[in-house]
């Protein structure tokens, strides 16, 4: 036999056991499907309705209710109560303005070591004058003098702000 019939018997054999599947699925299905039908039938005939009955909604009171609700004070507090507001902390002072026209003199000072004091000219004394370690000027006291600079240190609240002022 030639190649062609070969194909063709067995394109044949292959469309026989298709239809023949295809026939014994639709009779086992196709007779549940009826089955289920007759079924569906009879319980749909045999349903009984129940009587329902519904009764009207009652009108709420609602001057009554919001009124119950204003009396209870603890409903309306925050369960989170809002955050305390801290106050801002202080700003350092500004030591560059409160010490603005005091002016050390880089030459005249008298004595030395401990008893070193400098010539220093300040809106308070034009003409100047001799302080020392420890001297006060205004709120400020000095702490230290050096060559390049005096010392002058502010405390508020006990806390220090040293501040340098060079000497001219």
């Amino acid at each position: 036999m030639s190649a062609n019939v070969e194909r063709f018997l067995l394109i044949l054999l292959v469309a026989g056991i298709g239809f023949s599947a295809f026939f014994f699925i639709s009779q086992r299905t196709g007779s549940n499907v009826l089955d289920m039908e007759s079924k569906l039938n009879t319980d749909i005939a045999t349903l009984a309705t129940v009587p329902q009955e519904f009764f009207p909604r009652a009108q709420a009171n609602y001057s009554e209710i919001n009124k119950t609700l204003a009396e209870k004070k603890v409903l309306w507090q925050e369960l989170i109560p809002p955050p305390v507001k801290v106050a801002a902390p202080p700003q350092p002072p500004n030591m560059v303005k409160k010490l603005a026209g005091v002016k050390p003199h880089r030459r005249k000072q008298i004595g030395s070591g401990e008893n070193l004091r400098v010539h220093i000219i300040s809106p308070l004394s034009k003409r100047g004058i001799f302080m020392g370690v420890g001297d006060a000027y205004k709120d400020m006291t000095i702490i230290a003098i050096t060559k390049e600079y005096v010392e002058f240190l502010f405390i508020r609240n006990g806390e220090k702000f040293p501040h340098k002022v060079d000497r001219k």
